[in-house]
């Protein structure tokens, strides 16, 4: 306690003398204010000179948790919970203050990519099973990139192929977030000439040109006077039509040809058209 003390000494001879000495014990004072709230992944800095006021500045700061331990990264905690800081003078006088750190968690995101898909069908992100497993969210949002800057604005109805971005939001208005991959295949076509030379070097054989087809179920030409003069079930080029029927070439006039396939979604597809045979 400081004031002012009276020593008094006696020799053997009872002689007595006194003296008096000034004793200033300083004890330092700690002001400490709560940091602000953070969201996982954040951590909070509870050595952080701007939450604390000190009566003097010639203190030294040591921090422990509920339990008297030291905390071992004060820089960066990540639990919630009851810290204490406490300040120790030059004298080894102390002080100490306890503050309240909150981490918020976030929610937990899953992400089930959705199937792939051929134009001109469209890819809904919005349906729950797209992210199905999530839990503690409030709210979901959408986005085209992965800064979040720029928000989908159809996400129940995506046109194009790409990496768009799922975003979950707690009570808390921490988030999380997520990439989801949505594949939209070309529409599905068959395509064949207008004309075909069966005697030329090149473009000698009738077949399909097929795009997002993978089984041809039937490829069949008829004459003008409706005979079946080719039939096949063959995507390769070298299997379509040379132009002959009973070995014998056909004539040069229009003829009329009709497809039916399978797309990459298991859909039938069909089509139909006419081609010249030029001799």
């Amino acid at each position: 306690e400081t004031g002012k003390y009276f020593i008094r000494v006696t020799n053997k001879n009872g002689c007595v003398a006194t003296s008096s000495i000034n004793i200033l014990v300083e004890n330092p004072v700690l002001l400490a204010t709560n940091p602000n709230e953070v969201c996982y992944p954040e951590t909070v800095d509870i050595t952080d000179k701007r939450l604390f006021t000190t009566s003097t500045d010639k203190v030294t700061f040591s921090y422990f948790d509920v339990n008297n331990r030291p905390v071992p990264n004060p820089r960066m905690v990540d639990k919630t919970g009851k810290y204490r800081i406490v300040i120790t003078n030059l004298y080894g006088c102390t002080d100490e203050k306890e503050i309240d750190v909150v981490v918020h968690p976030i929610a937990k995101l899953v992400i089930n990519h959705p199937k792939r898909t051929l134009e001109p069908y469209t890819v809904d992100i919005t349906k729950p099973e797209v992210i199905a497993g999530s839990r503690d969210y409030e709210k979901v949002e959408y986005f085209e990139d992965k800064e979040l800057s720029i928000k989908i604005a159809n996400p129940s109805k995506i046109v194009k192929s790409g990496t768009y971005y799922i975003v979950l939001y707690n009570k808390f208005g921490c988030y999380v977030s997520g990439a989801v991959i949505v594949d939209i295949g070309k529409k599905p076509a068959a395509i064949l000439p207008t004309a075909f030379t069966p005697l030329k070097d090149t473009n000698n054989k009738l077949y399909p040109f097929t795009v997002s087809i993978t089984r041809l179920v039937s490829f069949k030409i008829f004459n003008k006077w409706g005979n079946l003069v080719f039939h096949s079930k063959s995507l390769k080029p070298e299997d379509g039509w040379n132009g002959y029927y009973k070995g014998e070439l056909q004539p040069f006039e229009t003829y009329t040809w009709y497809i039916e396939a399978l797309d990459e979604l298991g859909e039938t597809y069909m089509n139909s058209g006419k081609t010249v045979l030029i001799l």
